[in-house]
């Protein structure tokens, strides 16, 4: 287990380093003396460097030995962070962003891939939990942190702490016994998972909870501003951010007693589906926000570690890519969902409309999710 508790260190600094930024915009656009939407391009860029290289790692690194890619993505990402924290010119910090990105791409699978190899089969549901829970910690923590360390100190001291996070958990997997890798293929020999209908299905899944759920998330501020509750705004992030501690831990268990992983990400969707059917409601009674941003905390991140556990055991050759792709399906879903978001917000110019959006997508996932259960 204490492996384990190493992996989900890195995962936890690559979490938060992925939305700091957020937090962060307002002091670093006055220190580099550029537009505030430009530093907020720098998730955009961690978030599309990611999903090109989580799937492109697994399939060129293959034969690398599990601890040597870990490391090198460590200090990919650990280079990245300095270079973030001394940087004074914009391009700069944005190959930066997109450097970090990198490194946590080729971070996120391996350490899953991993960690399942570290654990007994009827742990292994926990152990992907596990690391899914640090990376959410992380990603939870990571605005506040930021707007913490940024009015105490300043932004640069924020990067230099995640840096050193990911350092302890370099130097501890420095330790690790050496695990070999498979032999060299091809890229397009791993990307022959694609083939199989149940990883598509898989990977749609994740995509579009991604867009209804992150993607929705982007504009909760707006969302909460259309029904004049932006003074809960804190609070009620807060309670976000606590359903997704309890839901990406708590799921572990779930699937590890239960023979039906794809039934129970079906009731997985149905609680996100109705969290963000409580929006709607919210103007007539406002405080069952609380409870529509709970659920959705719950259910978003409870959604992570199901189909990582459904892909390890399906029957195909390449499992590390199988989980780079869904990882990436997941940031991708992220984006398409805020980009979509975005549009519907330039023509419409109602927040209040979004959540609705975003259950339609849902629909389509419910309708993937029940296809995908009904198969062998």
């Amino acid at each position: 287990m204490r492996k384990i508790i190493v992996l989900a260190i890195g995962m936890f600094a690559l979490g938060m380093d992925a939305y700091i930024i957020a937090g962060l915009i307002p002091s670093m656009s006055q220190s580099f003396q550029v537009n505030e939407s430009l530093i907020g391009q720098g998730v955009t860029i961690f978030t599309l460097c990611f999903a090109c290289s989580a799937p492109l790692s697994a399939a060129i690194f293959s034969k690398l030995s599990h601890k040597t890619l870990l490391m090198i993505a460590l200090i990919t990402f650990i280079i990245a962070n300095i270079s973030t924290s001394f940087s004074n010119l914009i391009w700069v910090y944005v190959l930066s962003r997109g450097l970090a990105g990198i490194g946590a791409g080729m971070y996120v699978p391996e350490a899953i891939h991993t960690g399942s190899q570290f654990a007994q089969a009827k742990h292994k549901g926990k152990v992907v939990a596990t690391l899914i829970g640090g990376m959410s910690v992380g990603t939870v923590l990571g605005v506040p942190f930021g707007m913490m360390i940024a009015d105490v100190f300043n932004w640069r001291i924020a990067f230099m702490i995640i840096t050193f996070i990911a350092l302890v958990s370099l130097v501890c997997i420095s330790f690790f016994p050496k695990l070999e890798g498979h032999a060299q293929t091809s890229i397009l020999d791993h990307l022959n998972v694609l083939k199989s209908s149940s990883v598509l299905c898989v990977l749609a899944v994740t995509l579009t909870m991604g867009m209804a759920s992150l993607g929705l998330y982007t504009y909760s501020a707006s969302i909460l501003q259309s029904y004049s509750m932006q003074g809960h705004m804190k609070l009620l992030l807060m309670v976000w951010g606590l359903g997704g501690l309890i839901g990406s831990f708590g799921i572990g268990y779930l699937i590890d007693r239960s023979s039906r992983v794809k039934r129970l990400q079906v009731f997985v969707i149905g609680i996100l589906f109705i969290s963000i059917a409580l929006l709607i409601v919210v103007p007539l009674w406002p405080y069952i926000a609380y409870v529509s941003f709970f659920l959705w905390g719950l259910a978003g991140w409870a959604s992570q570690a199901p189909p990582q556990s459904i892909i390890l055991k399906m029957p195909i050759k390449h499992h590390k890519t199988a989980i780079a792709l869904n990882n990436s399906m997941n940031y991708l879903g992220s984006a398409l969902g805020a980009l979509l978001g975005g549009v519907m917000l330039y023509f419409i110019h109602q927040a209040a409309y979004l959540p609705i959006y975003a259950l339609c997508i849902l629909l389509f996932t419910i309708t993937m999710q029940i296809y995908l259960s009904r198969k062998a």
